[in-house]
């Protein structure tokens, strides 16, 4: 039986102990939408780095504002996450060199996030601008 679409919306408060509900969500939904058990540490592991880094953009900036996190499923599952730090406009590895300087600047511990994120993801765009940060990261069913 293939499950029909459904989205869950997350917001989170800047605050790290917060990231371990938004994984074990990614992880039952992709379970829910075919997503092959040999790939939901890579769910796991990918949705918590984004989350991270985009809660420590937050406390780092002082905001505290939520981190959104849209989850999808259907065909796969798609997750995308929100933070609203102000950054220059960019897409594509040019976005994620943006974000590794943010993260070099924050002295923070996630520098290479979105190389992680990249590697164990089947799709991952990412943009920053004015708004903030969205990373949307794409697993296909098995």
């Amino acid at each position: 039986m293939v499950p029909s679409a459904s989205t869950v919306t997350l917001t989170i408060k800047p605050d790290l102990s917060h990231v371990r509900l938004v994984r074990l969500v990614a992880v039952t939904l992709g379970r829910l939408n075919g997503i092959g058990e040999d790939v939901l540490d890579d769910v796991r592991l990918a949705t918590g780095e984004a989350c991270s880094r985009a809660v420590a953009s937050h406390l780092h900036h002082g905001l505290a504002q939520p981190v959104e996190v849209e989850l999808r499923g259907g065909d796969g599952l798609d997750v995308c996450v929100r933070d609203f730090v102000p950054l220059p406009p960019a897409t594509g590895e040019s976005a994620a060199e943006v974000l590794r300087q943010d993260m070099v600047e924050q002295q923070s511990a996630l520098p290479e996030a979105i190389g992680l994120i990249e590697g164990v993801s089947d799709d991952v765009t990412v943009h920053t601008g004015e708004m903030g940060t969205t990373v949307e990261m794409r697993w296909s069913r098995a």
